[in-house]
This record gives C-alpha cells, structure tokens and sequence, in this order.
C-alpha cells in the first residue's frame, strides 16, 4: 500500500494572511487530495522574540481554516531563535510527525540558487566571513558579505529577505533528513500585505482595518479571541515587562542564549539609562546588536534558555488542531520512543525527564504570556488548554 503523502509548512501564521493562503494551497497540491497538510506552527513566542498577537490555539484554529489538516506547535525556544534553530526545530518536528516533503516561502522562487546557498554555508570560506565579520559587523552583515564573496551570481537582494534567509536553513536541514522539499515563491502587490504591517494595522488602528488583508474568516477567530481578553498582545507591552525584569535584577541575570558578546552588558546598561521599554531597546540597538537579537536574548535569559539548549533537538510537539485527516494521520504515526506528540500541553509530565526539562521551558515562556494578555490569565493558563477538533 503506497504511503500517504504528508507535506508540512512551518510557519508563526501571525496573523494568518492572503500570502499564507498560497502556501497552505501549494502544500495542498503537492500533497494531493487524499494526503495530509501539516503545519508546524510557532506557540506564544515567534522568531523575532516577540509574543505572537493572538495565542497559539486562536492561531492553529484559523491555519486549520485556511487549509491545514493538523496543526502542531514548534516548541519554545526554538520558535523564538534565529534562523538556523528555528528551522532545526521546524524540520525536525515535520519529519518526526511523519513529513516526507516541506513547502515554503520564498521571496525569488529560485530553488536552485537556495540550494547552492545551503551548500556554501558548510564551507570553510563561509565559516571564515562569519568568524571575522561577524563580531564587528554582526552576523546577518557578516552573511550577506559571505554570499557576494562566494555566490556572486545570485542577486543581491536574496540574502536581505528574511524569508529566503530560512529558506536556506529550511534546505539545509531537509537535506540531513533526505527530505524532499517546494520552495513557493511569495505573491506581493494586489492587496498583498505582510504579517509585520497587518500587526501595525492591527494594533494602530484596530481589528476591522485589517480584514482586506487577512485570509478569510481570520477576522472572526481574532474578534472572539480579543472579547474573550485572548488578544491583541502588543510588543511594547512585551517590551515593559521585560525592562522592568532588567531594570530590576540587572547583571544579576543570566546571560542566555544570545547574550553573549556584550549583549547582556548593553541591556544591563541602557535599562539603567531608559525610562521605558522602548526607549531601553532603542538605546541597546545598533548594526551590530539587531533589535530581534536583543529581544531574543532578553527573552532567553529570563526563562533560562541556554545556548547548549538551542542545540539541543526538540523531544516534543503538542497538538493544537487537527480535523478528520489530521486525526487518521496521527493515529497512523509509529510510536517514537525519541519523540513524544502531546494531545494537550499537561501531558508532558507523564513523558520522559528530557523531554519534561524542555517543556518546563516553554512553560516559563507561557506564563510570560498569560500576564501580557489584555485579560491576565493565571500562569498555568496553558496547560489546560486542549486542542481543536473539527
């Protein structure tokens, strides 16, 4: 009996857009009409170390909407880090839920350069540009130094978009696995809007003012979710609390994940010149120390994320929404001895002591969330949430 063909999207869906749609569609084409979407979806904290707008199971309900047959989480921290962890994280969950083919975005479409790309990045002379640039320049400076040097052929623009960026970590990956993969390249103009500026719309001028951006029926989840105190979760919020933890506990803090190089330091430092979480991530930012990695790795140090731990494989993913072929897929799976799918987020303290050390993680993540929630909810909130079903 063939095998069914399960064709995985990772993605934050933050909030769910037109330009998604296209990506749940080509997933659904390769896949084919009897197989099954997966997407494996960021939880409360997305890549660019900030809390998603709407929480995770708001967000799995509208992917679920737009075309996905089950929707799994990519674990903090790796749904928070750059893009070499996040897309180990993502790849490594795909293929763990039985994925043999990942669909992605990508600004030029250009399978063929995107590979040549991942190849380069395991070179000496690659490695060498990101040793001697990186701490001067910083490391996405360093990068796209590295691919003029080494891939003059490929257009500049390429390694500037974020999204062709972990297309190649996307590739690398799939290649450790032998997995197949689909680079789909992304729709702009027409109405087209991208995640970042939908949240501006969002949070300026409210939830109406951007339904001709988002997919259809998203609007109607994210209205529900903000009467019931689920949503917005504005960045600067996010960006207060932790001022507050650095302008409190100062170098008595841990330096994380990203902390390094100074980085600690300088939060340290401006959260002691700063009167607010703004001006504190303004004063801290420079070419060398982006915006995202401050945030990332003030993130990390408050929940204790480590570098060892970014390294580490995800053990986990939990459920957050399936329908009648997401559920038979599942329930097709081989049980994974290395690797447990959790129906809701409390089961993970029946698994093993590796994979309840990640989850404990997350769940100082979680607990951030509950109290950044326009209605702040107790910090085990989560836990008892359980997946959607249709």
């Amino acid at each position: 009996m063939m095998k069914e063909k399960c064709v995985a999207v990772i993605c934050e869906m933050n909030p769910l857009h037109r330009g998604h749609l296209a990506i749940l569609r080509a997933a659904r084409a390769e896949a084919g009409e009897n197989g099954c979407v997966i997407a494996v979806m960021s939880g409360n904290f997305v890549q660019r170390g900030i809390p998603a707008l709407f929480d995770r199971y708001t967000r799995a309900g509208a992917v679920l909407g737009g075309g996905a047959d089950l929707v799994l989480e990519l674990p903090y921290p790796w749904s928070s880090a750059s893009a070499a962890y996040f897309a180990m994280g993502g790849v490594s969950v795909a293929v763990s839920a039985g994925a043999n083919l990942l669909c992605f975005g990508s600004e030029c479409g250009d399978a063929e350069t995107l590979a040549a790309a991942s190849e380069i990045e395991k070179t000496p002379a690659f490695q060498a540009f990101l040793r001697d640039a990186a701490p001067e320049t910083g490391e996405a400076a360093a990068r796209e130094k590295a691919y003029a040097a080494l891939l003059p052929d490929a257009p500049s623009s390429l390694f500037r978009s974020p999204n062709d960026n972990l297309a190649i970590a996307y590739i690398g990956e799939c290649k450790k696995y032998g997995l197949a993969w689909h680079a789909e390249k992304r729709t702009s103009g027409d109405g087209y809007v991208g995640a970042a500026a939908i949240r501006r719309v969002i949070t300026g001028d409210g939830l109406s003012s951007a339904e001709p951006y988002l997919a259809p029926g998203c609007l109607e989840l994210l209205r529900q979710a903000a009467e019931d105190g689920k949503g917005p979760v504005p960045e600067d919020a996010f960006a207060e609390y932790l001022f507050r933890v650095y302008a409190a506990l100062g170098d008595r803090l841990p330096a994380g994940a990203d902390g390094s190089g100074g980085v600690l330091d300088r939060l340290v430092r401006c959260a002691a010149e700063a009167k607010n979480g703004t001006e504190w991530l303004v004063l801290a930012a420079t070419k060398k120390y982006t915006n995202a990695r401050l945030r990332r790795a003030a993130l990390f140090a408050v929940t204790g994320v480590s570098d060892e731990m970014l390294h580490e494989t995800p053990l986990y993913t939990t459920v957050l929404a399936a329908n009648a072929r997401g559920r038979r897929h599942l329930a097709s799976l081989r049980k994974n001895e290395n690797f447990s799918i959790l129906t809701k987020p409390s089961d993970y303290r029946d698994a093993s002591a590796a994979v309840v050390a990640q989850a404990e993680t997350a769940h100082r993540a979680d607990a951030i969330y509950t109290k950044l929630m326009p209605r702040p909810m107790p910090s085990g909130f989560f836990l008892r949430e359980k997946p959607i079903m249709l």
